[in-house]
């Protein structure tokens, strides 16, 4: 039974009328001589010609067989014997051939299938495919993206993905690392069930498509946008210098119920079909990532296939060897391949993909289900050179300790056990940051230092940072916690509590920021770049008993540098003793503390109101900004049941609040 005949006799609707025109024209590129075009309608076909009627006639009885009426012009469908009219249209325009474009999606693609598609056309049909949209502009600059994709769910493309995440993380080189994942998933998210609550970003990758579809403003202002929201939660796993960032495809499933745009949006698009890998290359860009990890949605579908076309992006294909993941892939393949095999030469061999057979087991490899699955995948996208491979061929070996990750910190510690792939991905990570080495000729050792010496000086660096109240080290730790104030807030002045048990590190990073005396300066000493970091003066307004009040001591140095930017008056200022009178005196009556607070900062700045409005205005007039801080609370109110007390520490602890309700704030406020 023929192609033709196999087709006609499944004409039931008007859809089917179409989608054989689609699949006899290749997508609309091969029309007969002297046809303009065709456009099918619920109510009928229209076709525009300008030879004679006649030939399109025959051109219509050869796709449909006896399927074609000449004499009604109609088409018969199955059902019923229903008629499908057809209505010859005659246009008077000079012949100017059809422009017809492929978009990077199955809808499209899967008309480019057909094995006699291959063959040059005939004196009847001509190819009009447009090559402007079907080649896309090469980016030349980091960072690179790559895709995995399955067709099978459950098959291990997620920890796949994240292996090699990990492989990047691990590279030995002393150049920082920065990825970025994205979880495009839109119907199954993985990696995004992965994340911590303090690495969950506050934007997704359905929003990202909103924006990128819709923007509410400039582009380059839209990315922006994005990623400063993802530096504020990415993972640092090495301090700055190894960070991950992290796109999930959803802030709560209730967001891909309802999803306006989805990628075949953005692939419609006429002048760039390749706008989805366009932007996230482009956010990639901005974060300064070597890398875009993408976890496709499994299946033919429309959600994957923008990314899944681009021949710019490094592909990764997991499936099992069973028959049913084997023969699906096998079709993504065969729809990759007749999308690629248009590209020049050279882009042509970059865009071979790599398979990754997952989930093996020594029984597996040796039965006949693996055999046939290499074949069969190897059949699926075949090579022009008979001694290059059509495809790159990687396992990975089944470990039931990968099947119960639960967090992406787990997962860069166990997915190296996955021996086999790993080491793939190592090579892989390895080729992604190789760079020159260079060293001092003459002097091979010069940077060597003794394991004595590190020790020693670890213990120096340790022993002087012992006590906060002592502080006699310059260095502070990067720990996770502070990396993360520092990523919240480096666009904005900081205004927060932060809480921790006594021993936690409170007292000492108060120090800290009070004596880098800007929040620029302390940012720095975290390994931040502050290029583009509003910067703020430290004013201590509260301290421990601890730490000595004295004229050049670190607090008034701090307080009388944050006074001198808006010329302030330096004998305003409280000592310590003062401040303890002031707070005892103010808890033998009855007062409004959050007057108290209020007036303890604005008063010793010269604003004689002592209302924070005012206070958060004149800093505004002159283009200030300060950050007030405090510490030594259980100092201040050493009998935390005394009602009074209660009083006072609860205003404390709202004052970021009440901060946070300025109108133009140039106030940040940080309570220890």
């Amino acid at each position: 039974m023929s192609l033709q005949t196999t087709m006609t006799e499944r004409l039931l609707t008007w859809l089917d009328v179409e989608r054989l025109l689609k699949r006899r024209t290749a997508l609309w590129t091969r029309l007969p001589v002297g046809v303009l075009g065709v456009d099918c309608f619920a109510d009928g076909m229209e076709i525009r010609y300008v030879s004679e009627a006649s030939y399109v006639e025959d051109w219509l009885g050869i796709v449909f067989g006896h399927a074609y009426d000449v004499g009604r012009q109609s088409i018969q469908l199955c059902i019923a014997d229903t008629s499908y009219p057809v209505e010859l249209i005659q246009d008077a325009a000079p012949l100017v051939p059809t422009v017809a474009q492929a978009y990077p999606l199955w809808r499209d693609v899967t008309y480019l299938l057909d094995e006699e598609l291959e063959s040059p056309a005939d004196d009847a049909t001509r190819p009009q495919l447009d090559e402007r949209g079907t080649i896309p502009e090469a980016w030349g600059t980091a960072p690179d993206l790559v895709s995995f994709h399955s067709f099978k769910g459950g098959v291990g493309r997620t920890t796949a993905l994240m292996t090699y995440v990990a492989a990047c993380m691990q590279e030995p080189s002393d150049s920082p690392k920065k990825i970025l994942v994205v979880d495009a998933d839109l119907e199954a998210p993985g990696v995004s069930f992965w994340l911590d609550e303090v690495n969950r970003p506050t934007v997704s990758f359905v929003q990202f498509l909103e924006a990128m579809h819709y923007p509410p403003t400039g582009l380059d202002v839209t990315l922006n946008f994005f990623a400063d929201e993802l530096r504020k939660t990415s993972l640092s796993v090495a301090g700055m210098q190894r960070e991950l960032f992290f796109l999930p495809a959803a802030l709560d499933l209730a967001e891909i119920q309802d999803m306006p745009v989805v990628p075949e949006h953005l692939a419609r698009n006429l002048p760039n079909p390749w706008q989805l890998s366009d932007r996230l290359h482009g956010l990639g860009q901005r974060l300064g990532a070597d890398a875009v990890f993408i976890d496709l949605r499994a299946g033919l579908s429309e959600l994957a296939s923008p990314i899944l076309f681009d021949p710019r992006v490094d592909h990764f294909f997991i499936s099992t060897v069973a028959p049913q993941s084997v023969q699906g892939m096998a079709e993504v393949l065969r729809g990759l391949h007749a999308f690629n095999r248009r590209l020049p030469a050279a882009q042509k061999d970059n865009a071979r993909p790599t398979i990754v057979l997952s989930l093996l087991t020594k029984e597996l490899r040796e039965g006949v289900h693996y055999e046939q699955a290499i074949e069969i995948l190897s059949k699926a996208y075949p090579t022009d050179d008979a001694l290059t491979s059509s495809v790159q061929w990687l396992e990975a070996e089944f470990l039931s300790t990968l099947m119960s990750i639960s967090c992406v910190r787990e997962a860069l510690d166990v997915l190296p056990q996955s021996s086999r792939l790993f080491t793939s991905a190592t090579e892989w990570a390895n080729a992604l940051y190789a760079r020159p080495q260079t060293r001092e000729v003459g002097s091979p050792s010069s940077t060597l230092t003794s394991r004595q010496k590190l020790a020693s000086a670890l213990h120096n660096v340790c022993r002087a940072a012992e006590f906060a109240e002592s502080l006699s080290s310059d260095s502070i730790l990067a720990t996770e916690p502070l990396l993360n104030l520092g990523k919240h807030y480096s666009k904005e002045l900081p205004n927060l509590l932060m809480i921790g048990a006594k021993g936690a590190g409170k007292t000492f990073t108060y120090r800290q920021l009070v004596g880098m005396r800007s929040w620029q300066g302390f940012l720095k000493k975290l390994g931040f770049d502050v290029d583009s970091t509003e910067d703020a003066a430290i004013f201590p307004v509260l301290w421990s008993c601890n730490i000595e009040d004295k004229p050049a001591g670190e607090i008034k140095v701090a307080q009388i540098e944050a006074l001198g930017l808006i010329q302030g008056n330096k004998y305003d200022l409280l000592s310590g003793t003062e401040l303890s009178r002031q707070i005892k005196a103010a808890l033998n009556t009855t007062t409004s503390w959050d007057d108290f607070w209020d007036g303890l900062m604005a008063k010793q700045m010269g604003v004689a109101t002592g209302r924070l409005n005012d206070l958060n205005q004149a800093l505004a007039s002159q283009s200030r900004r300060v950050i007030f801080v405090f510490d030594g609370i259980e100092d201040a109110f050493a009998d935390a049941t005394d009602t009074h007390a209660i009083e006072a520490i609860q205003a404390l602890l709202r004052l970021p609040n009440r901060v946070r309700e300025l109108d133009d704030r140039h106030i940040g406020a940080m309570v220890f």
